[in-house]
């Protein structure tokens, strides 16, 4: 009985310890964050030259422009 209790109070040191780390770390967290102003992506549709053939190559079941695939029942 006495290492459960031992054990307890550990624990419930190791909780009041991390509440208190919780709550500083609010305080700092109001000052974080990074504002960028350049953008370093450019907006657009992107483009993948050559990856719809290969793909449907990959694919074991095709049906002109569509991929067969199976259903399983559970």
């Amino acid at each position: 009985m006495a290492d459960r209790e031992k054990i307890r109070a550990q624990a419930k040191q190791i909780m009041d310890e991390f509440v208190n780390a919780l709550d500083r770390v609010g305080k700092i967290r109001e000052e974080y964050g990074v504002e960028r102003h350049d953008e370093t992506r450019v907006p657009g549709k992107p483009s993948f030259p050559g990856f719809r053939q290969r793909f449907f190559m990959n694919a074991p079941k095709k049906n002109e422009e569509y991929i067969i695939a199976e259903r399983k029942s559970w």
